[in-house]
């Protein structure tokens, strides 16, 4: 009983903390036009939610190949001719995922450091 009420409300409560943080990340870009607030919003709020479509994609097609349906398209018609365990495959797909997401989370703090560091030119000169 609890986990039903528990994988109901926390897709909510999971929208109301992205919810907030895009709307800080989006006005604090349009007043500042600093670019380090769009990668940071890539990489912290869209890219999650790309993420978690990628990874409900894979539980369908695991799914449907643990069922015995033919799944036909790219990537996970590697498993199912033989090329790559299905196990073998999720990994890859999930530390992509991650490779992804942390590489967002370094392009904006590169322009968070950059933009800090331009500021400070503008006020020593």
């Amino acid at each position: 009983m609890i986990f039903l009420v528990l994988s109901t409300i926390l897709p909510f409560i999971t929208l109301a903390v992205y919810l907030p943080m895009a709307v800080l990340l989006v006005w604090t870009w349009a007043r500042t036009r600093e670019k380090a607030f769009a990668w940071l919003g890539v990489a912290v709020v869209i890219w999650p939610l790309l993420s978690h479509i990628i990874d409900r994609a894979s539980l369908i097609a695991v799914r449907g190949s643990w069922h015995g349906q033919a799944v036909k398209y790219f990537p996970y018609d590697l498993a199912r001719r033989g090329t790559i365990s299905m196990y073998s495959l999720v990994q890859i797909i999930s530390r992509l995922e991650q490779l992804i997401g942390a590489a967002l989370v370094l392009t904006a703090v590169f322009y968070l450091c950059r933009m800090k560091t331009q500021n400070t030119l503008r006020q020593e000169a």
